[in-house]
């Protein structure tokens, strides 16, 4: 066994900013319940499910596991005064607490608040009031401990994650589209197999846009106009460019049937190929770098490929711009039109995302 590289992926992992703080409120949280001298497990409990991706969600979840575990301590001292210690206890406790907490729709809680009620009945000793009060602030510290720890140490910082985010998703639909269009042209059978990345590219956005959420609800805690500012821009690129990974799908769900494109259409949907495999691949490179230049009115080297682009797809509908979505039963439109239609979608959805004036500083 290579011990070394063992020691640098837990090195790795143990620098991961959550499971520190997990590990710095635990330790806190054990710490103030043993000079209280109150029971650590249920603040440990309380301070570990507490560490959410952001101080808004540890709020939030803290709001309902508080008066759950309430509930849980309530039912185990209620029954444990009926009935002692006894298998009828555990169940009732735990069965009534399950019972509330789906009433209340505190599905979040849920567990916490049974598992409190179950180990309560092992500590009480018959001093129902006084360990129903210790329970809450046990409770009430470990969630304390647990918010304070995510808003001070280590911010939760979301903004290089989407970013990076942002880039691999642009790389990945030029690749989508440039084998969409590589089979189209070659091997139009072998376009079935470009289901299964485009559904995971599906997943992939809606990760980055749950990230976005994140951050959000962190900038609510902190006034940066800036950032915030920054943020949205990110958000409306990343809506613009999901636009285009749906066109990417209707691409690939185009059928050919028994039409076959001529070798001039397809000399011409290979170059536009190879250019929005390009253009895509450094998407957000190419925006960073813009930033920096003057309007986007201006003639740059991106806004030339662009226009190199249309006319690509104007030779492809015979110079001819499409006015509206062509029904898809019409048998005046051919799968040549209908490919044209699609890729000039994405051609205008690349254009806003490269010069809208809204992007720039």
């Amino acid at each position: 066994m290579n011990f070394s590289a063992l020691g640098a992926r837990l090195v790795k992992w143990a620098h991961k900013p959550r499971i520190l703080k997990t590990g710095l409120a635990v330790w806190i949280t054990a710490a103030l319940c043993q000079w209280l001298g109150w029971p650590v497990i249920f603040a440990v409990i309380t301070a570990i499910v507490s560490i959410e991706p952001s101080v808004r969600a540890s709020l939030q979840k803290g709001k309902i596991r508080l008066p759950a575990a309430l509930v849980g301590a309530f039912f185990a001292m209620l029954f444990e005064a009926l009935f002692g210690q006894s298998p009828f206890t555990y169940a009732l406790s735990a069965m009534l607490t399950i019972y509330v907490c789906h009433l209340l729709r505190w599905n979040d809680a849920m567990i916490v608040a049974t598992l409190t009620a179950v180990n309560m009945l092992t500590i009480s000793e018959g001093h129902f009031m006084t360990h129903f009060f210790v329970r809450l602030g046990t409770t009430t510290v470990g969630l304390l401990v647990s918010v304070v720890v995510n808003f001070t140490v280590l911010p939760p910082r979301f903004s290089e994650q989407i970013k990076e985010a942002s880039r691999a998703l642009a790389r990945e639909c030029a690749e989508l589209i440039h084998q969409a269009l590589d089979f189209h042209t070659k091997q139009p059978s072998g376009l079935v197999k470009l289901h299964k990345p485009w559904n995971k590219l599906t997943h992939r956005f809606n990760e980055t846009f749950r990230l976005i959420e994140f951050q959000k609800e962190e900038y609510r805690y902190r006034r940066r106009r800036q950032s915030w500012i920054e943020l949205a821009k990110e958000q409306k690129k990343l809506e613009l460019l999901r636009d285009l990974h749906f066109r990417i799908n209707a691409v690939i769900s185009l059928q050919a049937g028994n039409e076959r494109l001529s070798e001039q259409e397809q000399a011409v949907i290979d170059h536009v190929r190879k250019l929005l495999y390009e253009q895509l691949g450094t998407l957000f490179d190419e925006l960073e770098q813009q930033q920096e230049r003057e309007e986007c009115g201006q003639p740059q080297k991106g806004e030339q490929e662009l226009a190199h682009l249309r006319d690509l797809l104007l030779e492809l509908r015979n110079l001819e711009r499409p006015s509206e979505r062509p029904p898809e039963s019409s048998v005046q439109w051919h799968f040549r039109d209908r490919l044209g239609y699609e890729l000039w979608a994405i051609y205008e959805l690349l254009k806003k995302i490269k010069c809208s004036p809204s992007f720039r500083k």
